[in-house]
């Protein structure tokens, strides 16, 4: 799919990207970081091709193309959100070259990926800033809101990969395993429960969606059950994930719950574990989640077991914002 955008000083065409873009992306993901002052990309034109394309694309990238000349890109992949019970899309990189930049192609590319998104039937489009990129919070202030009040946690590197190949806990409080189609039930009491406890309304109708979204082919997410004498005390629910910076797929943990009954013994943690794991398994090497700033106890829970990224502010544009975006008139 093509989407063209005329612009009074100079016209530009988004379109999806091919894997002959390959190398333009790289030099571009290698600008973005420099310029935020990260380490350098290892976000490949190898690595554009192997893990944007063929049968288990990690992400999709969408490109701005002016005479000729790719100018931008924005790279995205699928989300979940529990509490609307519907497919997602995060925005993960978004760069037009500082010589193509107020041409208007970075909300051209933003709406674009709002538009995937809402093919997939969603009015949320998240992503992340860096907390000193002042130029990048104004544009993104007329899009979207920040959420300041939540930080994400990352488990990554030589990390991820202690969590991931450490052995179970001999005296593990439950049994970890996949979820079922039968769980339904199970994944959405917990969720009303989780919902609950952090004061937001819990999802409406949640079993047979739930069933419909995370199992059989295309499934939107993944979960784990902790499970005690049969009996379901906790779950993990996460989706996959790509991160440009390190050129690595991951998850991301989106709901960790355990029943009030259950906790104080370590199976948050053992979760954690099991989901790292269960990424490592589909070639993840990342994990990472979102608590609330001023909630100290899921902030202790990754204590020595995660980084806190408070550089990073997390945005979103839902509900009227999104189908503002979204709508953005493309010719």
């Amino acid at each position: 799919m093509t989407e063209s955008m005329p612009v009074s000083r100079s016209p530009f065409v988004i379109r999806a990207a091919t894997p002959r873009d390959g190398e333009r992306v790289a030099e571009m993901a290698a600008a973005l970081s420099r310029e935020e002052g990260g380490p350098p990309s290892r976000f490949s034109a190898e690595a554009f091709r192997r893990d944007g394309f063929g049968q288990s694309p990690a992400f999709a990238c969408l490109v701005a193309e002016r005479d000729g000349t790719v100018i931008g890109y924005a790279l995205h992949h699928p989300d979940y959100d529990t509490g609307r019970l519907a497919r997602g899309v995060y925005l993960s990189d978004l760069y037009v070259e500082k010589t193509a930049r107020r041409l208007g192609a970075g909300r051209a590319l933003m709406a674009a990926t709002a538009r995937a998104g809402r093919r997939l039937g969603t009015r949320r489009l998240g992503w992340g800033v860096l907390r000193h990129n002042a130029p990048a919070r104004r544009f993104y202030e007329t899009i979207g809101r920040e959420r300041d009040g939540a930080l994400i946690c990352s488990v990554a590197a030589e990390r991820f990969e202690r969590l991931a190949k450490g052995a179970a806990p001999l005296s593990a409080p439950a049994v970890i395993r996949p979820a079922r189609p039968a769980d339904g039930g199970a994944l959405a009491a917990m969720l009303g429960a989780f919902k609950a406890e952090t004061h937001r309304s819990p999802p409406a109708e949640a079993e047979p969606v739930l069933r419909a979204h995370g199992f059989g082919p295309g499934a939107a997410f993944a979960a784990l059950i902790a499970e005690r004498d049969g009996i379901p005390v906790g779950y993990a629910l996460f989706v996959p994930a790509y991160d440009t910076e390190s050129s690595a797929r991951g998850a991301f943990l989106s709901d960790l719950y355990v029943t009030p009954a259950a906790r104080g013994r370590g199976l948050g943690r053992t979760l954690i574990a099991a989901t790292a794991r269960a990424a490592a398994r589909d070639g993840g090497h990342f994990i990472y989640w979102e608590v609330p700033k001023s909630d100290s106890r899921a902030r202790a829970l990754g204590k020595g077991m995660a980084e806190e990224l408070e550089q990073v502010i997390l945005c979103v544009a839902e509900g009227e914002d999104f189908d503002r975006l979204a709508a953005a008139e493309s010719a």
